[in-house]
């Protein structure tokens, strides 16, 4: 009886032990924290978009609270993609283009933004212009996808040769924007 006794006393004591949860707070250890999911956010440039010229994507105000962004992916509506967090893209024609960010943080937490991007028409030439010599133009103002060069007074613009002929004119779709010389067709 005495054995038992001893045996019984053996068996309820690794009972408490085992079974007091380990005395850290009764939680259960096996909870993770929670993953916050990544914010999306993307600018483009330049602000209005045309036909054949490089837009610039960038989502490096994109931020993850509880770790870091691994992938950027793009979809810019025309069939298109890239993958970076500034990325570059060339439009081929004119339109309403959904472009779509999604971020994947280091947890594998997701998080999509969608835009709608308005790609302008350029410009168009047709017929036959003649101009005399001792003209000049502005190469940035007269071609949209020409890098900007401060050439905005005669001492500073491109002369032209005498004569110089261009097979067509060039006329810009208006632009929209106030104050811009392009603003409207009139």
């Amino acid at each position: 009886m005495q054995l038992l006794a001893r045996l019984f006393s053996g068996v309820l004591l690794l009972m408490l032990v085992t079974g007091c949860g380990g005395g850290g707070g009764g939680g259960d250890s096996d909870v993770l924290p929670q993953n916050t999911l990544p914010v999306a956010s993307f600018l483009v440039q330049p602000q209005n978009p045309q036909v054949s010229v490089e837009l610039t994507f960038d989502a490096s105000e994109s931020f993850d609270e509880d770790g870091s962004i691994s992938s950027y992916l793009w979809d810019f509506g025309d069939g298109s993609g890239a993958e970076g967090s500034q990325v570059a893209h060339v439009y081929h024609t004119a339109g309403e283009r959904p472009v779509t960010l999604t971020v994947i943080d280091n947890q594998g937490g997701r998080a999509t933004l969608e835009k709608s991007l308005a790609v302008l028409p350029g410009f168009s030439l047709s017929g036959e212009i003649r101009v005399a010599g001792n003209i000049v133009t502005d190469s940035d103002v007269n071609d949209p996808a020409a890098p900007y060069i401060p050439n905005d007074s005669a001492l500073f613009a491109q002369a032209l040769p005498n004569p110089a002929i261009s097979n067509g004119f060039i006329s810009s779709d208006a632009t929209g924007v106030a104050g811009d010389r392009f603003a409207d067709r009139g």
